[in-house]
């Protein structure tokens, strides 16, 4: 198959017709599919390249009807089943597991898109789990340890494409400062360290909510790495910078605030077209998404990340590649959820 060269400015639309004949009949479970995403983009293009099935998944029910719609919209005959999950929740993602597990249809790819951008200082899940980082690392962590049997199982009949796990990142990650000591994690990378549980009493301020933020999308690449090394060659898995887009997870004030403090903002919290790092369009955004699960010239580099759809694993900061952080990170993880997630 000859396919073109993806570039920062080629779209999800023209990457998912390039790869349409791959994207044929294969099922895909997105998570974060708000309108004006970049996940729903990405769940509208793959679902009128014709995929099989596309499964959207939201917490909130209104959301998730209004994305369901706008893909019809574009893609009548397309299947979308909408799925609601909170990945907030422990439960709420082991019920969604096993309803994506009950389903006749194969898996192929899993992409986690969802993701909490701002939030307060004291925000805390039910079981007093800093919200941010149960929606952006622990939900995602179990939803892929209960769906991987389905996703493995896929190759029984799709024999010529290796199943794929798609977990979107940022390049905010590396607002997490490399450590003053030679060989050593900074204090705010170190997974070791940093406390998954909130403290409601700490009031923080927007920057330090803002590095919360980069913790979490560390996490995320830190996942995504482990993954893969565990897991060898019956699984592809990538993580991604989508780029800076502007959508609606940007008007939350805290981000808002953040980002202004950065420069990316005007004042008037618009996109700043002089910030060193160029504003992306929802589909150019949405662009990496759609190569990192079907590009087929990814095979053989599993556990790579991805920039402007290519590989860009030169861009990951050093706390992202420390193979002990990664390890701390998931026997953690596994302490929370309460399994152990062995491959």
């Amino acid at each position: 198959m000859s396919l073109p060269t993806f570039t920062s400015h080629t779209t999800a639309e023209f990457a998912a017709e390039s790869l349409s004949g791959i994207i044929k009949s294969k099922n895909v479970l997105i998570t974060g599919t708000t309108v004006g995403g970049i996940g729903l983009e990405a769940a509208r293009t793959i679902a009128k390249a014709g995929a099989g099935l596309v499964i959207i998944t939201g917490y909130n029910t209104e959301r998730l009807r209004a994305a369901e719609e706008a893909i019809k919209a574009e893609a009548p005959t397309a299947t979308i089943r909408a799925l609601v999950l909170d990945l907030s929740s422990l439960d709420s993602v082991r019920e969604a597991a096993a309803t994506v597990n009950s389903y006749s249809e194969p898996l192929h790819v899993l992409i986690h898109n969802a993701a909490m951008t701002g939030r307060s200082s004291d925000a805390a899940t039910a079981t007093g789990l800093d919200l941010q980082f149960a929606i952006d690392h622990i939900g995602p962590f179990l939803l892929t340890k209960l769906l991987l049997p389905k996703l493995l199982a896929s190759q029984a009949t799709s024999s010529d494409f290796t199943p794929r796990v798609v977990v979107v990142s940022s390049r905010i990650h590396s607002m997490i400062p490399p450590s003053e000591n030679a060989g050593e994690l900074h204090p705010l990378g170190d997974f070791s360290k940093i406390a998954f549980r909130v403290d409601t009493n700490e009031k923080l301020e927007p920057r330090a909510i803002h590095a919360r933020y980069a913790q979490g999308k560390s996490a995320n690449i830190l996942f995504a790495k482990e993954l893969a090394k565990r897991i060898g060659k019956r699984l592809n898995v990538y993580c991604l910078h989508p780029g800076l887009v502007y959508t609606s997870a940007i008007s939350h004030p805290i981000t808002t605030t953040a980002m202004k403090a950065t420069g990316a903002l005007s004042t008037e919290g618009k996109p700043n077209e002089d910030y060193s790092v160029k504003w992306k369009t929802v589909g150019e955004g949405a662009a990496t998404i759609v190569v990192a699960a079907f590009d087929p010239r990814l095979d053989d580099m599993s556990g790579t990340y991805l920039v402007d759809c290519v590989p860009a694993d030169e861009a990951v900061s050093p706390h992202c590649l420390h193979q002990g952080n990664a390890a701390i990170l998931w026997t953690r993880t596994e302490e929370i959820i309460g399994e152990k997630f062995e491959l």
